[in-house]
């Protein structure tokens, strides 16, 4: 047989919001059950909750954050990804160079379509090898006009043995680059004892002349056009435990997904959007559409006159420019987006750029969702284990008192069912499920006025106590609609609490 109407829709009121809340019952003392009639007058609870508490128990990957007005917002955040100088310049820093003349334009071609006025160097190794095939010793000179250390070129002079390699290096660290026309000249200048000049390059030795090797050149500045390329940012991931752990419907209506573009470049970039996608809980992906974003968002950089500075653009999706809300609507578990960026995006090479060894592109998302929208048929369910063999034999009656008051705009109903060890159903609290508190009155503008009370006394008898007697568990399924049954958006606050109070009197035999 089913209850309509039982003392158990208090011990449930209790349940959950201990479950929600981590409050404790108030003990009952041991009882001397000795058969005779009394009656006990015992104060079970006095338990409060808010949504603020009720959120943290549901998702920990969510920073609850509380506005000046006490607003409660759901925060999620991705990770910093971007691009550096390092990315930009990679495929310049190891190179092997023939000097193929005793003037010879070595090209300074630096990938990704960049074209460098000047550079300083942080560091790296200049490594030049000179293989001799004259019978003679000769006495050599090298310059490199391009390669300079406060005003002046850099030189030097060495003697070359008859068919021999002479190798050196030096450490380019504190020079400055000066290309010319993308290019960085060699001149070196052998003469023989006799004062004449000679090309290494001779007839039937395969290995004379000069090498210039290049290894793990850094850049501590360089200005000059920086390209008209994309960069290939890494996919990130904004992880929503919120719709995994609640079951039902919710439409947030005031999302934001917000993009922190931060720029240390000293050029011009536009973040243009590869992809972004909710992700469903078996892997759909819909798309998040926002015209703005696929136009491309123009993100500020510092000036020459700004170097080491960064410069940030902030960009918001929400409700007014995207399809957000809707997209939210389908409970995702995950947010995945790819948002490139494109140097130079007019392409102009009279722009002239900077950057730096720890110049960077940066990006950084994180959603809001403010509690602020209308749910319907959230669901819930815990197990709370009782036993109430002690008082089997000797409770003639039970009368429980119950006070509840809500300030949340925010109906909860329940049901239950008790089991016994073997997790057999015994009965059902209900035929079906029960509201039990209902939500504060609320405006037009979905803010609570008035909270509410509801006060209640039960009694139970001898006969009905016995049917669920020898349960060992009680499995609670919890529903949660804003007010109106989900009809209206509403704004749930920080301060704004349930309280339930529970007596209970026991009549022994």
């Amino acid at each position: 047989m089913k209850f309509k109407t039982t003392f158990f829709i208090t011990f449930l009121i209790f349940t959950v919001l201990f479950a929600l809340s981590c409050g404790k019952l108030i003990p009952i003392d041991d009882f001397n059950l000795a058969p005779h009639n009394a009656e006990y007058a015992i104060p079970l609870a006095d338990s409060k909750t808010s949504l603020q508490t009720i959120l943290a128990g549901l998702d920990n990957s969510a920073f609850i954050q509380i506005g000046a007005d006490g607003g409660l917002t759901l925060h999620y955040e991705g990770n910093f990804i971007g691009r550096s100088t390092l990315d930009i310049l990679a495929g310049y820093q190891n190179a092997l160079l023939p000097v193929l003349d005793t003037v010879f334009a070595l090209p300074f071609n630096i990938p990704n379509g960049v074209q460098i006025d000047f550079a300083n160097l942080k560091s790296g190794l200049l490594t030049y090898y000179f293989q001799s095939g004259e019978t003679q010793t000769l006495s050599v000179k090298l310059t490199i006009p391009q390669l300079l250390k406060n005003g002046a070129a850099f030189q030097t002079t060495f003697s070359l043995a008859p068919n021999s390699l002479k190798t050196d290096s030096l450490d380019v660290g504190g020079y400055r680059l000066q290309p010319y026309k993308d290019s960085i000249f060699v001149k070196y200048d052998a003469r023989r004892p006799d004062g004449t000049r000679v090309s290494l390059k001779k007839n039937g030795c395969a290995l004379c002349g000069a090498l210039i090797s290049l290894k793990n050149f850094q850049l501590q500045y360089a200005q000059g056009y920086l390209g008209n390329n994309t960069f290939d940012i890494p996919q990130d991931t904004i992880r929503i435990n919120f719709f995994q752990n609640w079951k039902g419907n919710i439409r947030f209506q005031d999302p934001r997904l917000t993009l922190a573009l931060e720029n240390s470049f000293g050029v011009p970039v536009r973040a243009t959007e590869n992809y972004a996608n909710a992700i469903s809980a078996d892997g759909k992906a819909t798309p998040i559409i926002s015209p703005a974003l696929q136009k491309g968002v123009d993100v500020a950089y510092p000036a020459l006159s700004e170097v080491g500075q960064s410069k940030t653009t902030t960009f918001v999706l929400n409700a007014a420019n995207s399809n957000l809300p809707d997209v939210l609507a389908s409970n995702p578990v995950a947010i995945a987006y790819k948002i490139d960026a494109v140097m130079n995006p007019n392409g102009s090479t009279k722009t002239t750029g900077f950057l730096t060894d720890s110049s960077a592109f940066k990006l950084h998302a994180y959603l809001d969702l403010p509690v602020y929208g209308k749910a319907q048929g959230f669901e819930g369910a815990d197990t709370v284990a009782i036993d109430f063999s002690q008082y089997k034999k000797n409770v003639d009656h039970v009368e429980l008192k119950i006070i509840a008051d809500n300030a949340m705009p925010v109906d909860i109903a329940v049901q239950g069912y008790f089991a016994n060890g073997q997790g057999k159903i015994l009965d059902s609290l209900y035929v079906s499920p029960q509201l039990v508190l209902k939500s504060a009155a609320v405006d037009a503008n979905g803010n609570a006025t008035t909270p509410t009370r509801q006060i209640s006394y039960t009694t139970i008898d001898y006969a009905r106590f016995q049917r669920v007697a020898d349960a060992a568990k009680l499995w609670i399924h919890y529903y949660y609609s804003t007010a109106l049954n989900g009809s209206v958006p509403v704004r749930v606050l920080a301060t704004q609490e349930v309280r339930v109070q529970i007596g209970m009197k026991l009549g022994l035999r």
